[in-house]
């Protein structure tokens, strides 16, 4: 299986602030990631969920995948809320792009480069 995707916090105040999502997604996955929402969006974030280390306003850290309830996120800033909405899309996105980059071009022949035997028959000329 693949390593799980991870996605940072890019606020300052939270650059300690994690989340190791799920490397796999399927077209029903992101449908539902679009359609879900309050108690159904931790649920589904939960089941991708791998592990996280999410800094709350009082100095806590939520570390626990099923601590990702409205509940379990009480002291969490609302900014970290809108980040936990964005880390799905973003995982999808990087999952993607591994997708395009390990894309093969077919070649008409084999696949395999020619290359010239041949070498040159002629020096430069030289300053006597």
């Amino acid at each position: 299986m693949s390593e799980p995707i991870r996605i940072y916090c890019d606020d300052p105040e939270y650059g300690e602030t994690w989340i190791d999502l799920s490397p796999r997604w399927s077209q029903g996955d992101m449908q539902k990631m679009l359609d879900v929402t309050g108690d159904d969006f931790f649920a589904f974030l939960r089941g991708k969920c791998l592990a996280c280390h999410i800094q709350t306003i009082d100095g806590g850290v939520v570390t626990d995948p099923a601590q990702l309830t409205e509940a379990g996120m009480v002291d969490v800033d609302v900014l970290l809320i809108g980040w936990l909405g964005r880390a799905m899309p973003l995982a999808v996105a990087k999952r993607r792009a591994l997708g395009n980059a390990s894309a093969r071009l077919s070649l008409p022949n084999t696949g395999t480069a020619t290359t010239s035997t041949t070498t040159p028959t002629t020096a430069a000329p030289t300053m006597t």
